[in-house]
């Protein structure tokens, strides 16, 4: 069995309020990088402590420097890719986001802008992480299900997913969506 890589960007905010992006390849991995992000710098590994699963690492390397936070969101994050979104600050927080893809299976195979960061509360990261991850499942699950039925268009699901997402504001969630995402192109 092959097993894929649970991938993450990182930002790293900069003195100047901009950010240097790197890949993580196990960083979203039962969101371990997390607890550990604001000690660990870009080449940095360290051990996952209970001897299970792969070992998350920041590569050393950016795959962009002095971006705006604009920026991750329009041209580094491709939601098919990336499962989470880690932004560090420069005195050390970390803010975790599960990065939502709104294409949905069987009918997008290309929409890389078209998706969401939400927040991850960062006192329960790796409980909250998965509930958002079925969350988002579970919501992909029934609007397919309406595709599939015909009460629902497929243009105005995507926005259906986008504006149920974005409505998790409301619930202290920080949402940041992608710049291909509509939350206006379905009846509500």
């Amino acid at each position: 069995m092959t097993t894929v890589g649970q991938r993450a960007l990182v930002a790293y905010e900069r003195t100047d309020g901009r950010y240097d992006i790197h890949y993580a390849h196990w960083g979203a991995h039962r969101w371990r990088l997390a607890a550990s992000l604001a000690a660990v710098r870009p080449g940095d590994r360290f051990d996952s402590g209970d001897g299970t699963g792969p070992r998350p690492g920041v590569d050393p390397e950016p795959l962009a420097t002095d971006q705006r936070f604009s920026d991750l969101l329009t041209t580094h994050v491709d939601w098919q890719t990336y499962d989470a979104c880690y932004v560090v600050a420069t005195d050390g927080p970390v803010q975790p986001y599960l990065a939502a893809w709104f294409g949905l299976p069987g009918h997008d195979t290309v929409r890389p802008r078209d998706g969401a960061l939400v927040g991850v509360h960062s006192d329960r990261v790796e409980a909250d992480g998965e509930f958002l991850r079925g969350r988002v499942a579970g919501l992909k699950a029934a609007t397919l299900a309406m595709v599939r039925n015909d009460r629902l268009p497929l243009a105005a699901a995507r926005s259906f997913l986008a504006g149920e997402v974005q409505s998790w504001h409301a619930e202290d969630r920080t949402v940041h969506l992608g710049p291909d995402a509509d939350t206006e192109g379905w009846d509500r």
